[in-house]
This record gives structure tokens, C-alpha cells and sequence, in this order.
């Protein structure tokens, strides 16, 4: 009788545990992320020839703590130190030595437009995909009938330009390597940094060329290719795990149509100043453990990654980053106000 009454009450009070649990997890959270030299298998965290390395992990973070242990060949370095920046994850992309070319034209034989390369020709089915490609339709240049008759006929049809956002079925998309990666809240939308005007709203045969992508963008995610980054100064293009840089002049003749996502400028080399604004600096000399407040460290700094780089010389052996919103009253009142 005892144990039935025990089974009874602990089935009563386990959903109530469990609830509460999943509570102070979303009110205090935490994320680890781990690097181990010897055992990259289970290491969740990849480091760069140059050592760095970035982060995003997606939720709201009140410090981070990152304890480093250095190969034996590192130990008697002086310059030890780490930086760290915050921003976008795919604009910490390295900077591409190659300039940007376009590979095709876009031409129109008998009021009829095509992406023409070398080898062959292939049809833009819409008007709306035909502005995604130019700026003035009215300068498309035109084929010739021999140039016409000379190229064959792809089977496959043409679909926006990569960077595009657009509007299907009443859910929002990115195209990404002509797939299309779907935008799964207005919070990811916005915090991505995308602008609601630029959203195109296309019909199921515009739809139907481009496959749905699997992976929903998340906070996390990386912006996919064909996004382009704006910085006050420059443009950016993201090109498979690059950023390509283009002109002014570039810009507005090729992706115009794409919004760029604006961002602030960072210092693309290794001579940051001391604590500025834009990145923050920490010493590895006394001991190998840096701790950041990103409230005080990065506040008002858009993005949704952190970009750690340590100094080039050092071997590094493990690295452990911890990413937290302390247990106090006072996290606990900020949290209880978003809910109101």
C-alpha cells in the first residue's frame, strides 16, 4: 500500500520537477563547446591554421569563459593573448583573393529572356526572376539568330538570383545555391539582420524550380550563399565559406535587387586596438583563462556569432568554452520582463 502511495505521488510531482527543470534551463542558460588536439572526434569546436575560431551559439548569454591548455612548445611564449569580436558568423569568413566575375549574360532573342554562357542557353520563366538579374531590362542586349540557333536549349529553367528573399505559401525563404532555406520565425528573420521590404512573393511554378532545403535557417545559422553584407564602406558577397569583395560599381550592376544586410565594419587584420569597441582583448600571460561580460563587452553590436582568435605562434592543445547567463535576481527579473 506504502509503495502504490509512493508510485502516486512521485507520478504527481516528476511533471512538475521536470517543468521546472526546463524552466531555470531557459531562464539561466548555458552552452559548451570543447577542442581537443588528440581527440577531434569528439571536439565541437574547429580551429583555423591561424588559430581562430567562431561560435554562434543562439541564445541569449550573459558571459562567456574559455579556458585554454597549450602544447608544451608554447609554454615559455611572452604575446599570449586572445581576441574576440562579435557579428555575423558568415561575415568572420576569410576575404577571397579572387575578384568577382560573372560567368554568364543575360540576353533576349524575339522578347524571350535567357542566362547565356558559353555552352548553352537557359529560360527565365518570370518577370519577377528577370529583375532579380537586372537592374534595366530595357539594356538587355540581343541574340542573334545564328547566336540563337547555335546555343541548345538547357531543360532546366532559370531561378533567382542566390541572396533573394521571398514569400511562398505564407512562410519566407532565402535562396541559398539556388535551394531555397526557409526563415522558420520573424525573430530568426530579424535577427539575421534581412529587411521585411525586400520580400518577393512568387506563385508555385517559381516555387517548384527551387528545391526546399532541409536545414531551416536558426539563429545559429550561417547566412547562405549569395548573401550580401554591407559594412558603411564595403560590399561583401558570401561564396562558399569567402566573402568576395565588391565595389560600389559591382554592386548596383549585378545584386542590386538583393538587400544587402547591413553590418558593422571590422578590422579584417591582427592590429586591433586595445579594447576598442569592435573587439575585445584578453591576456593569456598570468593565467590561461579569458572571461568576457558580453552585456558590458558588446552592447548594441549586432550579429549572431562570436569570432575568437588567439595569437598565431601558440600550439594549442585543448580549449574549453563555456557560454552562460549566471544563476541571480537580477537575471531572473530581466527574464520575467520579456514575458510581460
Amino acid at each position: 500500500m506504502k509503495k502504490r502511495k509512493l508510485i502516486q505521488i512521485l507520478i504527481f510531482i516528476l511533471p512538475g520537477l521536470a517543468a521546472m527543470v526546463l524552466v531555470f534551463l531557459k531562464i539561466f542558460p548555458s552552452s559548451k563547446f570543447y577542442y581537443n588536439r588528440e581527440n577531434l572526434d569528439k571536439s565541437n569546436l574547429i580551429i583555423g591554421n591561424d588559430n581562430s575560431f567562431s561560435l554562434h551559439p543562439g541564445s541569449d548569454f550573459e558571459d562567456i569563459k574559455v579556458e585554454v591548455e597549450l602544447a608544451e612548445e608554447s609554454q615559455n611564449i611572452q604575446d599570449k593573448k586572445m581576441t574576440l569580436r562579435k557579428g555575423y558568423a558568415a561575415y568572420f569568413y576569410p576575404i577571397s583573393k579572387k575578384n568577382y566575375q560573372r560567368n554568364f549574360e543575360v540576353k533576349k532573342y524575339l522578347d524571350v529572356y535567357y542566362v547565356v554562357t558559353d555552352s548553352r542557353k537557359k529560360l527565365i520563366p518570370s518577370q519577377s526572376i528577370l529583375k532579380s538579374y537586372v537592374k534595366d531590362i530595357d539594356k538587355i542586349p540581343e541574340m542573334s539568330e545564328e547566336e540563337f540557333k547555335k546555343l541548345p536549349l538547357s531543360r532546366d529553367l532559370v531561378g533567382f538570383l542566390d541572396g533573394t528573399l521571398i514569400e511562398y505559401k505564407d512562410a519566407v525563404f532565402v535562396i541559398g545555391n539556388s535551394n531555397r532555406h526557409l526563415i522558420s520565425s520573424p525573430l530568426i528573420f530579424d535577427q539575421l539582420g534581412y529587411d521585411w521590404d525586400a520580400v518577393v512573393q512568387i506563385d508555385p511554378e517559381e516555387a517548384r524550380i527551387h528545391s526546399r532545403s532541409p536545414n531551416p535557417l536558426t539563429l545559429q545559422s550561417a547566412h547562405p550563399d549569395g548573401t550580401i553584407f554591407f559594412d558603411g564602406e564595403n560590399y561583401y558577397l558570401v561564396d562558399k565559406g569567402e566573402l568576395i569583395e565588391l565595389d560600389k560599381r559591382e554592386y548596383l550592376k549585378y545584386f542590386s535587387f538583393v538587400k544587402p544586410v547591413l553590418t558593422q565594419k571590422q578590422e579584417k587584420d591582427n592590429n586591433d586596438s586595445l579594447n576598442s569597441d569592435k573587439v575585445r582583448t584578453c591576456s593569456l600571460n598570468d593565467k590561461l583563462v579569458c572571461e568576457f561580460n558580453l552585456d558590458k563587452a558588446f552592447k548594441n553590436q549586432i550579429g549572431n556569432a562570436y569570432y575568437f582568435k588567439l595569437s598565431d605562434k601558440l600550439e594549442i592543445s585543448q580549449i574549453k568554452v563555456v557560454f552562460e547567463r549566471k544563476i541571480s535576481l537580477e537575471n531572473l527579473k530581466l527574464t520575467l520582463r520579456k514575458f510581460r
